[in-house]
Formats: structure tokens, C-alpha cells, sequence
């Protein structure tokens, strides 16, 4: 028996939809059934995904939406062919752009855009409603306005049996009222899940839904809401046996076919009579004098052959419309550096995008743009992230109606699964966040694993019968779509209105925002350029301002690239707050590595990466540049890919240069290879490359062992390689932030404190601007701004750092001080107007003390603590002081005694923890990762699995630790491989744990 689902709800139905794509498809054709409709609430989300899936499967794909309608009732939509898909699109769109509130369609709007579209009534229609008031006239009345638009073909009274008690009579009311108008019926399941047996999972779901999101949702009534076999509903609809046959017939019209993999390459506003290829070229000659005044033959030879890619796959719009997005950012002063492969391209130089030679770095286009593959050039902007969203808006005003931002669709992992999921459990804040806190970051599907394998959590396996179905319920959102979300920065534009071809809403900010994640986009043929806000530009750029404004002359642009003061710094490893490079694993492969030039910088940032630890390149790579290890090379070819990394194939680049020099692949065949190694193949294909790898080298002479162990090699480290493009765009700002640390500290860390670009907390960079000698002020309400100052060569606190200070408060602080300063705390109180506790707060932080004199004399350690519980920072004393007492019983080295002691001796330090993070081990096993804080600075930790079994608990549970290991050098620098750790607050008074709490709130 034919018959296909018109009603159904994936998990992009976002708390309603208890199934994904994936498994509603395969359930359909488990139930041998050769079409199904997805028809998602509010939008189509997971539309394209369901496309292709489908068609995969060889299932007919079926578009649809359920849309809420001006007259509160609901509407199923379906695509009958593209323009019906466009159609949708466009509703959708007006729907969500036209209101800030429940997104809500006006039935005039519905008429503008009904062609190619079937409408079902829906159990949820205004027809359903009519007849469940018991007024069938009412019904036959209203049915005329859906006549109006879609005409009695395309006009469906939907059917639906649910076995609940109201079913049989509204069904049939409704099939006289379309006997009596000559309408089609066609039955349908409101589906919600794909197996009956996930109608708990669907409970918990909405129920998680209402509470955590306040989604007005409402459940299910019984387990009926599951995709049923054809044999099914015919079962339940043998009174109407057309209704069945209905939705075979719909099925058999819907003929969307979308054009998946047909780039639309944007316009670009041109100047009278320019074409684009033709200006491009005019445009890449312009800078060539100034960025390469020798004429180089082989520079010319090189952009010329990117040109022509360009031109031949249709991209020159692309490349100017970038240009373009560059130069109004440039010509307002923002902050701005490309990221990625992009870097690589001579083109992209030379219109300004990208400020890295790709020539002077030994970059290659084809990692960028492989003009054997229908790629999309994907260009990647970093922005000073204060005023990032002002490039946003200049591209969607100036591109309107033809540009949107690209969606991100996060979805549940272990934490947010148990924590959501546990408040439809009626669970305690208290217990889930004993629950979730200690959970390494990876999906649902291995919370049960872990809780038998962390020692920290074994305890959790003693559960009851609810712990267990939480746990359940919890592993079956894996994955689950959670909402829509705005990308970082990524932005399409489209040669076409984009509402023709995407559904757009509105983003928080709002902007126009994609329904489709870069993947979905991409697969349209939308390009998309990331204009993404990095904080640290903002820091730099903040850094640059006051510089300028004490009189002296800064470009960053044009500083020396070999200042060995900022080579010092970074042997040194002190580089906290320096970008990329202030991680405890990158100081410590600093210290390792001891750079000398850029280059070592561009690979220090390489190295640390997951892939080249889970390959371990960093060791052959370390020995070889310590003459530790002699450098060898499988083949004299190689030695000028790989010498400058010696002998370790670090870069993508690496990899095309070998396969081309050494094989005789052209560098987009080279790529090919590159990205085949990088992604799961079978046997077979690897073979095959294998073989014509192989091939290559012996034509060009290279012995067949030399040729096998080369691909080996390429295999074992090529696969896990960086872009070198990439990594020199970092490291250029990597450079540019030590220079500022060394040669401009105050107002480095003015601009870091400010921005926060990094991984450390405002009280650990003041501490270390300390180390620098840098003087911390405390807030004053006649000198602080709203955020940290330069006052003197010293940095004031801000007003925002007091607790309780928000931007409403701060504005009526500033408001009053722009009029009159303040005399006095009585001139104070009746020009601000705020409560208690935060007057108090301004009081105790310190505030008045230059109005009313010091105030009253107070312990350091009350002092300390006060600090860190109304500002989070210390201005001079640091929190350890509280616990001197304690600590002075312990024999214990502190962080800049421990680089003085030697290799493995056994050593007991202490600190407040600073920074806790389980990355993702080679090993597959949780290792932890943590920073102490003591009086001097900084101690790195490493806890082993063997280390955790005794004492993780407390390492998660703690806030100030003492802990015993063993030291590891790391050239100049030394870290801790932790035997035990103790949670200090129980070895101190009860008075003492309660100061220790308000030092980390």
C-alpha cells in the first residue's frame, strides 16, 4: 500500500521533534515507503541536510513548514517544485523579519506568495478549531479565504487519528464540510518521533523545552505521534480510505528538484563599463610596484596564474566585493587581518586583503583555491572585535536584500544534555551541577562510559531507577539541535534577492540571519566570508590608541620582525597575554623550541595543534633543531620542503610540494592527495593514490622503496599537518602583542585588561602588569572610567569591575560626574540614585577613600578578601595572604623558584586555580590540565589518570590547591607532573574557608 507522511517534525521542530533527520529517513524506508514531507515549525532549518539525506536513501524529499498565522492558528506549507521552495523561503523570511516578538504570518502576505505551494489544514487549523467549538458554519465560512488563495487543488483537509476521543468526530465533521466544497482530504500523523519507543525521550524533551527555554510547547497526549507504516494509517482511516490514496497523489506532485552544488558567485557593484575579470587584473597591477618594486618575473608569472583560476571558475566578483569589505574597514580605522589558507594567495595580497607575502613565506595558492575541485574560496576577516559589527552592517546595508548572516545550530553534548534534561526531571541546581561539572567536553552518547571510567564520578554509578532514565533520556538528545545561533561572522551574499533561496530571521543583533548552517549555504552555492571579531585586535588596537595619544608615532605595520627583546620574552616563556602563545602547553613548547626569528614563531604555532601532538611531531621535530637527532631526508628533492621544519612534514604546503617535485602532480593534484589523507577513505581509493604516488616518483627517477617510505611518511605526518598560511597570519599577531608586552607594557596590558581577549581573568593580567612594576589604582568615583585607565603611569581600577555596577548604574554615575565631581558621600547619594547593597559595594571597594581619607584601617587579609569579593582583583596583596599562616607550615616552592630546581625532583606547590581544561588526549583517557596561582606567578600542572584516581574530587572541587609532584623543564621554564593534590580550604578554620570562597567568586 502507498502512502506518505505529509506531517512530520524532526529535532529542527527545537524542543518538539524527538528524532533526527537521519533516523526518520531510514525508519521510512525500513517501512519501505519511497517519499516523506518534513514540515519543521517555523522554519527550514534542516531542510537541505533532509534533501540530500533523502535523496541518498532513495527517498523522495518533500519540503514543508508548519507556520502560526495572524489568526493564532496553524498552517502546513509544502513545495510543490523550486518556485514552491521559493515561496516558502520568502513567507518565512517576512514572517520572522517583520516582528520582534513570536514569529507570526499575515494571511495577506500568504496570498502574495501561494504559487506551487499545497496547504494543509492542520489539527491546529482555524477548521479543526471552528469544529471543536461546535461551529461547523463557522468552519465552511473561513474555509472560502483558503480557497481564495490555493484553490481547491491545492487545498487539503487534513485528517488525523491519534486515538484520542475528540479524533473520531472532528474527523468526521471535517470530511462532510470537504464532500459538501468538493475538497480533497488527505490523512496524515502529527509526527514528532520516528519509533514509538521514543515517546519518553519526546516528553522530557518539551518538558526540558517550557522550563529551561519557555517554549509554550505542549506535549503529547498519548504515543500515537511516531512515523507509522502505510499499513497503519490505513488501519486508522478505514472510513476514509481517499485520505490515504491523497497523500500518495500530493507525494507524486511534489517535484522539488534544487540545484545543490551551482555556485551563485555574488555581484559587485563595478564602475561604469569595468567588467570584473578585467578589473580585478587592473587592481592586483595597481599595488604590484609598491609590494614587489624588483618585478619579479616568477611573482608576476604566479598572480597571473591565480587570475586566470579565479576568472575560469567565476570568483572576481568575490575577490573585489572582499577588497571592497577590507577597505571600508581600513578607511574607518578598524583593526583588521585575514585569516586561514587565504593568506596564501598572491592575489589576495596584493588587494590589500591579507597583509602576509605569500612569497617571502613560502605559501602556495592552490591550498587556498585547488583549480581541480569545484571549491569555494573561503575568506576569513579578523576584525577589532569593538567594532566588528559596524563591517556587518555596512555589508547588509550596502548588499540589502541580497546579504544575510550564516546560522550555527548548537546541539547537546553531555553537559547541556544532563542539564537541560535534568530540570524536566525536577532535579536541584545543586545536583546537577555536581552532575555536569566534573564531565569532560564530548558527546551524550558517552556520559554512561564515563561514569564508570572517571574516578571523580564513579560514584554517580550507585543510581536510582531516575538517575538511570535521566541518563537515558539524556544519551538520546546527543546531538540534538538546541536553537539557532548567529556563526561567529560568517556572511553570504547572494546575485540574487537571498530570500529567494534562503529563509531568513532575525539574528539577537538584528541582522538578517540564514536559516542554514555554513554546510547547508555551502551546498546552495552561497560563498561565505567570515568577518569574525577578534578580541585581541581589539586589545592591539586599544594598545595603539593610547600610544598614539601620549605623542608618539606607532605602526604596527612596520615594525622590525627581529627585535630580539621580543625573542627574549618569548624564550622566556612569559607570555601571558601574548595571543596564541599564552597557554600553558604553548609557553611550555616555547620554552621547548626557543625561537629565534618569525619562522620559529609560524611553527611554534603549528606544532601545538591536535593534530601534530596526536602524531608526535613535536619530539623529531625538537631533537633535530637541538642537534639532539641528525636531520635526514628520504630524498635529495626534499630537502628544500622540508629543512627549514628539519625534516618533519609540519605543513600543508609541505605535503603539495612533495607530491609536485617529487611525484609530478600538479599542485591541485597534490591537494587532492592532501585532503584524501585528512578524510576517511576505503582501502581501495587509498590504494589507487597510493599506486599513482608511487608511479610518479619512479617516472621522475625516485627509487620505488625510497617512493613507498615517502607516501609512508606523507601518510603518518602529512595527515596531520597545519596551514602554514594560516599559522603566519596568527603568528604575525602573536609578534605584534609580544612587541607591545615589551616595549609598551602599560598600555598593553591596559588594552588586554579591557578587551580580554585571552584565557586569564582581569586579576591574574593586573598581577602580572604588577611584575612589570605597573602600579594598580583602586576605583575612585571622581577618577575611574567605566572600564580600566592609564592614570600616571599606573592602571585604574574601573568602575564596572565593582560588583553590582551594570551599564544602567554606570551610565547615571558618569551622567552626574560629567556635570560636577563629586564632593563627598553625602554630595553622592541624592545625585545617584541606587540601592543599598551597591552603595555599600562603591563604599567597601574603596570608592570614596580619596574623598573621605583612607578610611578605616583594616587587616591585609580583610583587605585581600574584600577586594576579591567586590572586584574580583587584588590590587597589591595577593590572595595567598589569607592563607599565610597555613602555608607557612608547608614546605612548598613558589612559581618562580620552580625553573631553578632540577629535572624530576619531588616538590610540593601551592595556588588558586586559574584555568582547569581536559582536552581531548591521544590516548583516548581524561587528562587534566591546570594553572595555579601563587604570589609570583603562574605554575602549570599536568594530572595523569594514575594521579586522578586518588585525588579528583578535589581537583575539580577546590579552589585553592596544594599539590605534589615533580618537576619537568621546559628549556628555561619548568612545569609540575602532579603525584597528589589536596583541597587546602579543609586544612583551614571555618572563618578561613568562607574568606577563601569570597576570593574566587
Amino acid at each position: 500500500m502507498s502512502f506518505c507522511h505529509l506531517h512530520v517534525h524532526s529535532n529542527f521542530t527545537f524542543g518538539d521533534g524527538a528524532s533526527h533527520i537521519d533516523d526518520l529517513i531510514l525508519e521510512a524506508k525500513r517501512r519501505r515507503m519511497t517519499s516523506l514531507a518534513i514540515t519543521d515549525k517555523d522554519g527550514l532549518y534542516g531542510a537541505i541536510r533532509f534533501y540530500e539525506a533523502a535523496k541518498k536513501e532513495g527517498i523522495k524529499p518533500i519540503i514543508g513548514v508548519e507556520l502560526k498565522l495572524s489568526s493564532g492558528y496553524h498552517l502546513i506549507l509544502i513545495a510543490k517544485n523550486k518556485r514552491g521552495y521559493s515561496n516558502l523561503c520568502r513567507l518565512i523570511s517576512k514572517m520572522h523579519l517583520s516582528s520582534d516578538d513570536e514569529p507570526i504570518l499575515d494571511i495577506n502576505i500568504l496570498e502574495k506568495y501561494s504559487k506551487d505551494l499545497f496547504a494543509l489544514s492542520g489539527p491546529k487549523g482555524e477548521l479543526a478549531a471552528c469544529i471543536l467549538l461546535g461551529r461547523p458554519r463557522l468552519a465552511k465560512k473561513r474555509i472560502g479565504k483558503y480557497l481564495d488563495i490555493f484553490g481547491k487543488d491545492r487545498f487539503l483537509i487534513e485528517l488525523q487519528n491519534h486515538l484520542l476521543p475528540q479524533d473520531r468526530v472532528l474527523n468526521e465533521a471535517l470530511f462532510d464540510l470537504a464532500c459538501e466544497l468538493g475538497l480533497l482530504v488527505v490523512a496524515t500523523n502529527d509526527v514528532h518521533y520516528a519509533k514509538k519507543k521514543d515517546y519518553h525521550l519526546h516528553q522530557a524533551l518539551v518538558k526540558a523545552s517550557q522550563i529551561v527555554h519557555h517554549r509554550t510547547i505542549r506535549s503529547t497526549s498519548n504515543q500515537e505521534y511516531y512515523l507509522k507504516t502505510p499499513l497503519q494509517m490505513a488501519r486508522l482511516f478505514t472510513r476514509y480510505p481517499a485520505a490515504i490514496i491523497s497523500s500518495s497523489l500530493v507525494a507524486e506532485e511534489c517535484n522539488l528538484k534544487l540545484d545543490l552544488g551551482k555556485i551563485l558567485s555574488p555581484s559587485f557593484s563595478l564602475p561604469k563599463g569595468e567588467k570584473a575579470d578585467e578589473y580585478l587584473l587592473k587592481e592586483c597591477l595597481k599595488s604590484f610596484p609598491q609590494k614587489y618594486p624588483h618585478r619579479d618575473r616568477r611573482v608576476s608569472s604566479n598572480a597571473l596564474r591565480e587570475i586566470e583560476v579565479i576568472r575560469r571558475k567565476g570568483f572576481s566578483s568575490y575577490f573585489l566585493l572582499v577588497k571592497d569589505i577590507v577597505a571600508f574597514a581600513k578607511n574607518k580605522g578598524i583593526r583588521c587581518s585575514a585569516r586561514g589558507s587565504a593568506s596564501g594567495s598572491l592575489v589576495v595580497y596584493l588587494l590589500g586583503i591579507s597583509d602576509i607575502d605569500p612569497i617571502k613565506h613560502n605559501l602556495l595558492f592552490e591550498r587556498f583555491l585547488n583549480p581541480e575541485r569545484l571549491d569555494l574560496p573561503d575568506i576569513d576577516l579578523d576584525f577589532d572585535s569593538r567594532r566588528r559589527d559596524e563591517v556587518i552592517e555596512y555589508v547588509l546595508k550596502k548588499y540589502s536584500g541580497k546579504a544575510a548572516l550564516v546560522a550555527t545550530v548548537p546541539t547537546f553534548r553531555a553537559r547541556g544534555a544532563i542539564r537541560e534534561m535534568a530540570r524536566s526531571f525536577g532535579l536541584s541546581y545543586e545536583k546537577i551541577k555536581s552532575l555536569t561539572d566534573t564531565l569532560p567536553y564530548f558527546g551524550a552518547d558517552k556520559i554512561r562510559p564515563a561514569l564508570s571510567s572517571l574516578p571523580d564520578l564513579r560514584e554517580s554509578e550507585r543510581m536510582d531507577k531516575r538517575d538511570v532514565e535521566l541518563i537515558d533520556i539524556s544519551e538520546g538528545v546527543n546531538g540534538f539541535p538546541r536553537h539557532l545561533s548567529s556563526h561567529l561572522g560568517g556572511v553570504v551574499i547572494s546575485n540574487e534577492p537571498i530570500s529567494d533561496v534562503v529563509p531568513l530571521q532575525k539574528s539577537a543583533k538584528g541582522f538578517s540571519l540564514a536559516q542554514y548552517d555554513k554546510d547547508d549555504l555551502e551546498r546552495l552555492g552561497l560563498i561565505k566570508t567570515d568577518l569574525l571579531s577578534l578580541r585581541m585586535l581589539g586589545a592591539v588596537s586599544e594598545a595603539v590608541e593610547h600610544i598614539r595619544a601620549t605623542g608618539q608615532e606607532l605602526d604596527l605595520e612596520k615594525i622590525p620582525f627581529d627585535d630580539e627583546k621580543v625573542y627574549e620574552l618569548l624564550r622566556s616563556t612569559k607570555t601571558v597575554g601574548c595571543f596564541q602563545l599564552e597557554s600553558p602547553g604553548m609557553r611550555q613548547l616555547l620554552g621547548k623550541l626557543q625561537p629565534t626569528n618569525f619562522s620559529d614563531i609560524i611553527a611554534n604555532i603549528s606544532l601545538f595543534r591536535p593534530g601534530p601532538m596526536q602524531a608526535d611531531m613535536i619530539a623529531p621535530f625538537l631533537k633535530r633543531r637541538h642537534g639532539k637527532e641528525k636531520v635526514r631526508f628520504l630524498h635529495p628533492t626534499l630537502e628544500p620542503i622540508l629543512k627549514e621544519t628539519y625534516g618533519v612534514i609540519i605543513f600543508h604546503e609541505q605535503v603539495l610540494r612533495i607530491a609536485q617535485r617529487l611525484a609530478g602532480f600538479s599542485l591541485g593534484q597534490a591537494d587532492l592527495l592532501r585532503r584524501s589523507m585528512t578524510q576517511k577513505i576505503n582501502q581501495e581509493e587509498k590504494e589507487k593514490l597510493r599506486k599513482d604516488f608511487i608511479s610518479g616518483c619512479q617516472k621522475k627517477g625516485v627509487d620505488k622503496k625510497i617512493a613507498e617510505k615517502v607516501f609512508e611518511q606523507l601518510t603518518s605526518f602529512g595527515a596531520f599537518g597545519f596551514c602554514k598560511a594560516h599559522a603566519a597570519s596568527f603568528a604575525k599577531i602573536a609578534y605584534q602583542s609580544a612587541y607591545l608586552k615589551v616595549h609598551y607594557p602599560k598600555e598593553f596590558f591596559l588594552g588586554i585588561l579591557n578587551n580580554q581577549p585571552g584565557l586569564y581573568p582581569p586579576r591574574v593580567i593586573l598581577n602580572e602588569a604588577r611584575r612589570y612594576g605597573i602600579k594598580a589604582l583602586a576605583p575612585d568615583i571622581n577618577e575611574s572610567e567605566g572600564k580600566f585607565s592609564l592614570e600616571d603611569g599606573a592602571i585604574r581600577i574601573g568602575l564596572s569591575s565593582v560588583k553590582g555596577v551594570g551599564p544602567s548604574s554606570l551610565e547615571e554615575i558618569l551622567r552626574q560626574r560629567r556635570k560636577k565631581k563629586f564632593k563627598s558621600l553625602e554630595d553622592f547619594c541624592p545625585r545617584v540614585r541606587i540601592n543599598k547593597a551597591l552603595l555599600e559595594n562603591l563604599i567597601l571597594s574603596g570608592c570614596f577613600n580619596s574623598l573621605n581619607g583612607k578610611g578605616e584601617d583594616q587587616p591585609s587579609e580583610k583587605k585581600v578578601a574584600l577586594e576579591m569579593e567586590l572586584l574580583g582583583l587584588n590590587l597589591n596583596s595577593h590572595p595567598l595572604l589569607i592563607f599565610r599562616k597555613t602555608l607557612g607550615r608547608i614546605k612548598r616552592v613558589k612559581s618562580a623558584g620552580l625553573s631553578k630546581l632540577a629535572e624530576g625532583e619531588t616538590v610540593n606547590v601551592a595556588g588558586i586555580t586559574t584555568i582547569l581544561h581536559t582536552p581531548p588526549a591521544k590516548s583516548g583517557q581524561r587528562v587534566i590540565f591546570l594553572t595555579l596561582e601563587d604570589e609570583e606567578g603562574l605554575i602549570d600542572v599536568t594530572i595523569f589518570p594514575s594521579a586522578q584516581e586518588r585525588c579528583a574530587r578535589d581537583i575539580f572541587e577546590a579552589d585553592l590547591l596544594l599539590i605534589e609532584g615533580y618537576v619537568q623543564k621546559h628549556g628555561p621554564a619548568a612545569s609540575l607532573i602532579a603525584n597528589k593534590a589536596f583541597d587546602l580550604g579543609k586544612m583551614l578554620t571555618k572563618n578561613t574557608e568562607k574568606s577563601l570562597r569570597a576570593t574566587t567568586t
